[in-house]
């Protein structure tokens, strides 16, 4: 039936948008690139250490999910339970809720269970992701603790209509399929992204379980995904704008045990639907913004054992902003935020309801041009039985001499306590308290002067080392009571984490071929620092699955048609029990990737051949749960129009 809803809904997509190829004028047009996601970051993120995931790699993978993305081109330490299960983040130590998932403004972490599952979002939605380090609940609210995600689309920049379309499969059991068309004028653009695939997940992979670490087959995971976007954006004579984004996901997935623990058959599935529509009043000096987003999940559990269960929420968010350009010094945004949350789950003995409003005011001082940024923002949010303090944060970039700058950053982070945390009987806890604490980050950056230009060919385009310190109160943990068998949620421990961070990047052109690297580093401490028992021995102690060194490698090697791509990870040990007894060996992983553009009817047509795990080496990320042997992908896509 999923396979039927697909081509069905393809054919229609590709019936609607192909009578706007005539009408295409042939001008170009210069619309916002990305969404409101990167207007706030340029704003008033300059005191942070960010990561920008360009169009160029996305494409590349524009068949695997986030979760493989992040892992293999960002500083962030990915969860995974292994191809199609669950994966989340921990950047600078910290747990998968203290990482802000945001789209067009709209935090997709689940109010339910605090988290994102990056499985789930496919890398073809989007043409940019953004990864901001630190604290910066200032600017976002709950949970951007240890970072934020910005998943960004763009505009189309050249007028008229463009499609397309994919397919792709892998050596595990994969076949995929994807759309992208687009149209757009002066005033008008439209991009509607189409998306399915199905993995039998018939991999192999070590199991660490035995003792001489043999060699299985996968059989319990396989992973069926439809998914829909659509983005349109509409002027309306030189004052006003609309857009209108909205994305839907069917996600099946059977749920594979881990390796110690008896076989038996379970699924989840998963659907979603997210919606957002922003109005744009662009006055001399002042641009007013109103937007309205619904976020709508449902997750239905079943196995062998018990009835299909059946958990979901629904999300309404309005939010006004005014940013004013009051001279050539001074901008400031300002806004109010309202949120309504309605949660069902049979384990809360009923509907849970969360209203937060909040309001947030933030500032750029540019006393000195561009060699002195300053940044201030505050944010004070409200929840009814709950006592959130103002958040600030303080940031500045400072030029020392042509092409170096000192940048640094101080804020306070909260993020509250999910609603299976206070309501999930038996065990929920109504009195838990947000965790909250602060984060510092200074950073010296390099970036020579012409290096961010189109034409740019310089072996180094940016040079980035610093260091960060933060301190979590509250962090809250699941305990066993006292002569009990119950567990329950406690603000019990504290948490200190620092560490280092290095990032380099370069390009260098001869003639027809360029060649793209870079390299990251990241030494991360993150040690509880408070006793939850009398006998805990976690005190001192790295948290259990926090790395304490990454370090990465990216090249690519583009000739005329051809591109040649490889990316390598390398994952210090990680402690899969609190007090470092156990743990997970470091490992290493390498990517390949090559592809061929081809002439077709005055059209294009591109061909790859992909390998993940290319070395075949031996590895876990969680205990117990299976990574796999080298897989093979082969794609074709075929581009029609600009």
């Amino acid at each position: 039936m999923q396979k039927l809803s697909f081509f069905i809904v393809l054919i229609l997509c590709v019936l609607f948008v192909i009578p706007a190829r005539s009408e295409a004028p042939d001008t170009t047009v210069f619309l916002p690139v990305v969404s409101i996601n990167a207007r706030k970051v340029a704003d008033h993120g300059s005191g942070h250490f960010n990561k920008t995931i360009d169009y160029t790699i996305l494409n590349l993978l524009s068949n695997l999910d986030m979760s493989s993305t992040l892992r293999n081109h960002s500083a962030m330490f990915v969860r995974s339970y292994g191809p199609g299960g669950l994966a989340t983040t921990s950047q600078r130590g910290g747990a998968s809720g203290q990482t802000a998932i945001i789209w067009n403004g709209v935090n997709l972490n689940s109010p339910m269970n605090g988290h994102t599952d990056l499985s789930l979002i496919p890398s073809f939605f989007f043409d940019q992701v953004m990864i901001q380090h630190g604290g910066s609940s200032a600017l976002w609210g709950s949970s951007a603790m240890g970072g934020v995600v910005f998943l960004n689309n763009a505009v189309p920049v050249n007028s008229g209509f463009s499609m397309r379309m994919g397919i792709n499969a892998g050596s595990q059991g994969e076949l995929g399929q994807s759309l992208r068309a687009s149209y757009s004028s002066n005033n008008f653009s439209s991009t509607l992204r189409l998306f399915h695939r199905d993995n039998d997940n018939h991999y192999r992979f070590p199991n660490f379980q035995e003792p001489d670490v043999p060699t299985q087959k996968q059989q319990n995971a396989a992973f069926g995904q439809l998914g829909l976007m659509h983005d349109t954006r509409l002027k309306i004579g030189r004052l006003h704008q609309l857009d209108f984004q909205w994305w839907w996901l069917e996600s099946s997935r059977d749920l594979s045990p881990p390796t110690n623990f008896p076989t038996f058959l379970s699924q989840q599935d998963d659907n979603s639907l997210r919606m957002h529509l922003q109005y744009t009043l662009n006055l001399p000096g002042i641009t007013y913004y109103a937007r309205v987003a619904r976020v709508d999940d449902r997750i239905v559990y079943s196995d062998v054992f018990t009835q299909p269960l059946s958990y979901k929420f629904v999300t309404l968010l309005g939010e006004t902003e005014v940013r004013w350009v009051t001279n050539n010094k001074l901008l400031l945004t300002g806004g109010l935020n309202f949120q309504n949350t309605r949660a069902e789950a049979l384990e809360y003995q009923g509907n849970k309801n969360r209203n937060t409003t909040a309001v947030f005011l933030s500032a750029l001082w540019t006393p000195l041009g561009e060699v002195l940024r300053i940044n201030a923002s505050a944010r004070k949010e409200m929840v009814s039985g709950t006592e959130i303090p103002v958040a600030p944060s303080l940031g500045m970039r400072l030029r020392i001499m042509p092409g170096w700058h000192i940048k640094g950053n101080a804020s306070y982070s909260f993020r509250l306590p999910s609603l299976n945390d206070m309501y999930w009987i038996p065990g929920g806890n109504p009195n838990l308290k947000p965790e909250d604490g602060w984060n510092y980050d200074l950073h010296i950056e390099h970036i020579p002067a012409g290096s961010l230009g189109e034409a740019s060919s310089n072996l180094l385009t940016r040079l980035s080392i610093g260091g960060y310190w933060r301190e979590i109160r509250n962090w809250i943990v699941w305990l066993p009571q006292a002569d009990s068998w119950l567990w329950m949620p406690e603000n019990r421990a504290k948490v200190r984490s620092y560490g280092l961070e290095a990032l380099a990047s370069g390009s260098q052109n001869w003639g027809n071929t360029v060649m793209e690297w870079s390299f990251r580093y990241e030494h991360n401490i993150a040690r509880n620092m408070l006793a939850t028992s009398a006998n805990d021995l976690s005190v001192g102690r790295q948290l259990m699955y926090v790395p304490r060194n990454r370090a990465g490698l990216n090249v690519s090697l583009r000739h005329q048609s051809f591109s040649l791509s490889y990316s390598h990870d390398i994952t210090g040990k990680s402690y899969t029990n609190s007090d470092n007894s156990r743990y997970i060996p470091g490992f290493n992983t390498g990517n390949v990737s090559i592809g061929k553009a081809f002439s077709l009817f005055n059209n294009q047509m591109d061909l790859s051949l992909s390998a993940e795990n290319i070395w075949n080496h031996k590895f876990q990320i969680v205990a117990h749960r299976p990574m796999p042997f080298r897989i093979i992908r082969a794609g074709l896509n075929f581009v029609l129009g600009n």
